[in-house]
């Protein structure tokens, strides 16, 4: 188990062919046993390429730049001025980009593939599994675009305006978060909407597990995990819960059998999901005795990450406190 700690804010973390990665605000970046300076122009957020496995770096400048596992940095497509979300997807080699009131895809080479500009600015992206679908999530909901037609948008309004997304990974449903806080979801193949309510925070830490028929979420004092089984997925039903320690979980990851929660105190656990036992692997140990207070988490975890096998992982904080283990 190595931990240490940064001069700015953990954006993403990774764990890509048994090599952990963390990117940090400022453009350090662990990878493996390598320890890379700050870029020139700092990191908004990174992605894996699904041709080469380099990450690619959104910059403070709105420029994109990738950066192999030895440290080498080339420039990687053109300028996208204020842009504040980068997402890949490894099936059709796309990424995406969402910059000021406009929202592009791009190809694997750098070249823009689709320029779209939804009803109000975006705050949030995904992509399906396949690559053939693109959720916009901004002030009055989400505009679902298909890639394979480029026909207009359909409009799935939602109050409160959304602040993340995730399509399931069969293609049946959508879920996005609210700032209200809460979730909605829709059935894509007749529009159906449905609410999960009952967070204290805003649930934008999402991740699949159980092939892709649980939702494990952030945003609750516990990990909370919805059902997605059946034409029905959680309407009617009530979400599991992993509880390791009292405190918000700000960041959510799932290989296996096992559940990672980083917390808003800047503490890691990690749980069995068939006997709910825990263990601590980083940031603070859990006091029992310590007052709870959900809003306060000044070294919340923001970036967390495990291997598919579930052996390797690895977690940053806002204060840039990051650790990585191996199990």
């Amino acid at each position: 188990m190595r931990n240490g700690q940064k001069s700015a804010c953990a954006i993403n973390a990774f764990v890509h062919d048994g090599a952990p990665i963390i990117i940090f605000g400022d453009g350090a970046i662990i990878w493996g046993k390598n320890e890379f300076e700050p870029l020139a122009n700092g990191a908004i957020d990174a992605a894996i390429c699904p041709l080469s496995g380099a990450l690619i770096i959104l910059g403070d400048d709105g420029k994109l730049r990738k950066i192999n596992s030895k440290g080498i940095v080339t420039n990687f497509g053109g300028d996208y001025g204020f842009a504040d979300i980068l997402i890949a997807n490894q099936k059709r080699g796309l990424f995406c980009i969402s910059a000021s009131r406009k929202v592009f895809v791009i190809k694997n080479n750098g070249d823009i593939l689709f320029e779209f500009t939804p009803p109000m600015s975006p705050n949030s992206v995904a992509f399906d599994v396949s690559g053939n679908n693109l959720a916009v999530g901004h002030g009055k909901g989400v505009s679902l675009y298909d890639l394979k037609t480029n026909e207009d948008a359909i409009e799935l309004p939602a109050s409160g305006g959304i602040c993340g997304l995730t399509f399931s990974p069969d293609l049946c449903f959508l879920v996005a978060a609210t700032n209200e806080p809460g979730l909605i979801g829709w059935r894509l193949h007749d529009g159906v909407a449905f609410k999960m309510a009952g967070y204290p925070s805003k649930p934008t830490g999402f991740s699949w597990y159980d092939n892709g028929k649980k939702l494990l979420t952030s945003g609750g004092p516990v990990g909370v995990s919805w059902p997605f089984i059946g034409p029905n997925g959680p309407m009617g039903t009530n979400a599991e819960t992993f509880e390791t320690r009292r405190q918000i979980v700000t960041k959510v990851a799932t290989a296996k059998n096992l559940v990672a929660l980083g917390y808003a105190d800047g503490g890691v656990d990690l749980c069995d999901i068939a006997t709910q036992h825990s263990v601590h692997i980083g940031g603070p140990e859990f006091d029992p005795h310590a007052e709870f207070n959900p809003r306060k988490g000044e070294a919340r975890i923001s970036a967390l990450a495990i291997s598919q096998n579930g052996k390797i992982g690895t977690w940053g904080a806002e204060d840039g406190k990051w650790g990585i283990w191996e199990n």
